[in-house]
């Protein structure tokens, strides 16, 4: 897959050795480069529609690279951004603006591709399997890459507090407790939450992914083995999830405000 990658330093000579060693480790890609983050701040502004990976000097005139990045994220949330500066003291400012990686002059061919390759290809990001939970921002949940309907939009908040609990069960009292007002009449809610369940099993079952509903005899769950999520690939460590978590989580929903503080203590160590 091409990519859209831009890189900036004010050492001339240091900007041409790295925009060699990335066409030599990933070529046939566009690279646009500049040695004023001024003209990159330009060129993302007035004439870049999509980027992918970022290499930033961290201390340029008129603007850090940290600065720059922080412009950068607010166009391309997305974007991969890589250090490459001669100062190690700036690491933690670095990750703050959710850097994936940072590289310390002079540096090698074989430290860019090491890299790289530790970054799981996030510009390339593989779903695994069928079923992948989109978290970070609006919840959305997606079979074969599209998205799931239900015939309730309480169905599908039901499903995202599910996925939320990572696997754990729920009785009937504690997904009506999330669900709706505490003054409402609990049978009533409680029929309502197995119409709920009838309706996302219905759902699924009409595109052959009902098998990730684990129903017990008061309790629901989801299997989450099956479900590819961003959430669970951040908790897991993974670089790019990290990277791609900008302090938004199921926007939909007030109860998932619990999980946002857990992520961003991640984000902030």
């Amino acid at each position: 897959m091409l990519m859209n990658i831009l890189a900036a330093d004010d050492n001339k000579y240091a900007l041409e050795t790295l925009i060699r060693e990335i066409e030599d480790i990933i070529p046939g890609n566009t690279i646009n480069s500049f040695t004023l983050p001024s003209k990159a701040l330009d060129f993302i502004n007035n004439e870049c529609r999509e980027l992918k990976l970022a290499f930033l000097d961290v201390e340029m005139p008129g603007m850090s690279g940290i600065e720059l990045a922080a412009w950068i994220k607010k166009k391309f949330p997305r974007v991969v951004i890589i250090f490459v500066s001669a100062y190690p003291q700036y690491t933690l400012d670095a990750f703050k603006v959710h850097a994936a990686g940072y590289l310390v002059k002079p540096i090698s061919k074989e430290m860019l591709e090491t890299e790289l390759s530790e970054l799981s290809q996030p510009f390339i990001y593989k779903t695994l399997g069928r079923i992948r939970a989109h978290t970070f921002g609006n919840f959305e949940l997606y079979v074969d890459e599209k998205p799931v309907r239900f015939a309730r939009s309480k169905s599908k908040e039901l499903i995202a507090f599910l996925i939320d609990r990572r696997g754990a069960s729920c009785t009937m009292n504690e997904l009506a407790a999330v669900l709706f007002d505490e003054s409402g009449n609990e049978k009533a809610q409680q029929r309502y939450i197995r119409n709920l369940i009838a309706d996302i099993k219905a759902s699924l079952s009409d595109i052959k992914a009902e098998s990730i509903i684990c129903k017990g005899r008061n309790s629901i769950s989801i299997d989450i083995s099956q479900i590819d999520c961003d959430y669970y690939r951040m908790l897991e460590g993974e670089p790019a999830a990290v990277n791609m978590f900008l302090g938004e989580y199921m926007t939909n929903y007030s109860w998932a405000e619990f999980t946002v503080g857990e992520l961003k203590h991640i984000t902030d160590r």
